[in-house]
């Protein structure tokens, strides 16, 4: 039975990785071989033959035949893909701090448009987020008197 991710990508990611994990090069998605050794093929149209984790990174994987390892369906090969090592590990150590300028430290795809792996507020590591404005906000108490906000002290004893 079909069980729906429940909380954030960066709280379900590895469990996503693990579901849809497969052996390179041979990926096998999509194909059943039943035990009288017929192969069937998914029956739905190809342009539907993606996993969870190809949704959010970059798109379908190649598919290749079982029996021989020749490929029946072309696409990425997880050599292929961005941010392999921040995919599966590098973004829990992520941080504005951390990343570097643009996050080049840590993964170059870091909220490109169409990755949504990798996207600011949603991706696997939501803090990251090129575009976003940092504000600094600026103190103007007066720093110079002992108390320059306006409250009553209750028990001043210094």
């Amino acid at each position: 039975a079909y069980t729906p991710y429940i909380g954030t990508l960066q709280n379900v990611i590895t469990r996503i990785i693990e579901a849809n994990e497969t052996v390179p090069p041979f990926n096998y998605a999509f194909m059943l071989v039943t035990d009288a050794k017929v192969r069937k093929v998914d029956p739905r149209p190809r342009s539907r033959w993606v996993t969870e984790i190809e949704r959010i990174w970059e798109g379908a994987s190649a598919r290749y035949w079982a029996h021989n390892g020749s490929l029946f369906h072309p696409g990425l090969l997880l050599s292929s893909r961005s941010c392999q090592e921040f995919m599966y590990h590098g973004f829990n150590f992520a941080s504005p701090e951390l990343c570097g300028e643009d996050f080049l430290d840590c993964c170059d795809k870091i909220d490109a448009p169409g990755m949504i792996a990798m996207a600011c507020s949603l991706g696997i590591a939501p803090t990251l987020c090129k575009d976003s404005t940092v504000i600094m906000q600026q103190n103007i108490s007066d720093l110079g008197s002992k108390w320059p906000f306006e409250f009553r002290v209750i028990d001043w004893t210094s």
